[in-house]
């Protein structure tokens, strides 16, 4: 993963790519935004049974639908998106502190 920081925030990102289509004529791209504390979740070892283990992950925060690193998208393009999510990020932050109005 790698890391971006934005206005004071800092993100791990992922980019996936997936094809899409009949035949998978056109490929797809999303980047996935992860908080950069690990959190620890209990999950059984072998899916459905087995003993339960602490694993660790990074919370998935938000996704964009394209590529960040594709050169046909501005830079400014690309700021707006992520600015749109983290306003999204810090209402949800206000909520669950009790701040909703």
């Amino acid at each position: 993963m790698k890391t971006i920081k934005f206005k004071g925030y800092n993100f791990y990102y992922k980019i996936i790519s997936y094809e899409c289509g009949e035949y998978g004529a056109f490929t797809g791209h999303k980047t996935i935004f992860y908080d950069t504390e690990l959190e620890t979740i209990n999950i059984k070892k072998y899916l459905l049974f087995g003993p339960i283990i602490k694993k660790k992950i990074y919370k998935e925060l938000f996704i964009l639908d394209f590529n960040i690193e594709d050169p046909t998208y501005s830079k400014n393009a690309v700021s707006d998106a992520i600015e749109k999510k983290v306003i999204i990020l810090e209402r949800k932050k206000e909520i669950e502190s009790g701040k909703i109005i």
